[in-house]
């Protein structure tokens, strides 16, 4: 009987050892909480670059001073930062294709009524500014799918794209051989919708990954709210000039650690966030804040961003 009470409290302290051993609480990172936070920034300034250039994708990296945009109109890709402004044929390449079944753009939207574009490019470039040389060297991979319901209302469209679309470049200063990488992934769709006169809703399901597709990647749902009243006479295509839009994005979503672990996002603005063009020439997110709130296996952690030109 002895042996048998010894018996039973051993194998009850293993299992109650191990529940606790089993609901250990994973520890996320700092550097996943950075850059969870990162990409969201990043997600919501790419809302101005779907806004404005809603038939593709945008990548945005404020954070090392660069900017890159490609797009299917004229078959070209842009890579751009305060050292270098280039455009690269790709067309001229090879390496973009069409399927059209209506490439009309009447609206000016910078959506075709009914295509789709894919892209399979990977080159080398040498390109000279401000008297410096550089060499570009980049991948980009993926398709774009265009549907325009509304031939007259620029406001209103449908584009995804995927496959994923990968996106990567390096750009090496051949004078010093310093060179900064960018690495993203991304398959997402958007489209716009109006909710009444002056106001619109731009909706988003975005999965974006950097630096490398099986480590840290955000999945995001997000809906953005466009308001007009200070740019009436803007649409998407336009420069933006002098004129201001206002947005308030709403989103939410998923962190997926290195690790596994997944950590729950949300974020919403503060105050309304104002896009207008700085004075760089650029257009962007110039002011208003963010909330981002993470929540981790150890709590909830919430952070405030605000945005302004100097980014």
């Amino acid at each position: 009987m002895m042996r048998s009470l010894i018996l039973a409290a051993t194998l009850a302290a293993l299992l109650l050892f191990g529940c606790k051993r089993s609901e250990t609480i994973k520890e996320v990172a700092q550097d996943d909480i950075n850059f969870s936070t990162q990409a969201v920034q990043e997600v919501t300034q790419s809302s101005v670059g779907n806004i404005s250039d809603p038939g593709a994708p945008v990548g945005l990296s404020r954070y090392t001073g660069g900017f890159f945009l490609y797009r299917y109109t004229g078959g070209f890709f842009l890579y751009s930062n305060e050292y270098v402004d280039e455009y690269v044929d790709l067309r001229q390449k090879g390496c973009v294709s069409y399927n059209p079944a209506d490439t009309t753009d009447s609206d000016g939207d910078k959506v075709y009524t009914n295509a789709a574009i894919s892209f399979n490019c990977n080159g080398t470039d040498t390109i000279i500014r401000n008297s410096k040389e550089y060499k570009l060297d980049y991948q980009i991979v993926g398709t774009l799918n265009h549907n325009d319901p509304d031939a007259t209302n620029p406001f209103i469209f449908s584009s995804s794209w995927g496959n994923p679309f990968k996106f990567y470049v390096k750009i090496t200063d051949l004078s010093t051989n310093t060179s900064e990488e960018f690495d993203n992934e991304q398959a997402g769709n958007i489209s716009m919708e109006k909710v009444q006169d002056g106001v619109y809703r731009l909706i988003r399901n975005l999965k974006y990954a950097k630096q490398s597709s099986n480590c840290r990647f955000i999945q995001v749902t997000e809906t953005t709210y466009v308001f007009l009243d200070q740019a009436p006479n803007w649409h998407p295509g336009d420069t933006l000039g002098s004129q201001t839009i206002k947005t308030w994005p709403i989103g939410k979503g998923k962190l997926v650690t290195c690790s596994g672990v997944e950590v729950n996002l949300s974020f919403v603005p503060t105050d309304t966030l104002k896009i207008a063009k700085c004075p760089s020439g650029s257009v962007g997110i110039t002011s208003g804040n963010l909330l981002i709130r993470l929540e981790l296996p150890t709590g909830t952690q919430e952070f405030q961003k605000s945005f302004s030109c100097s980014q």
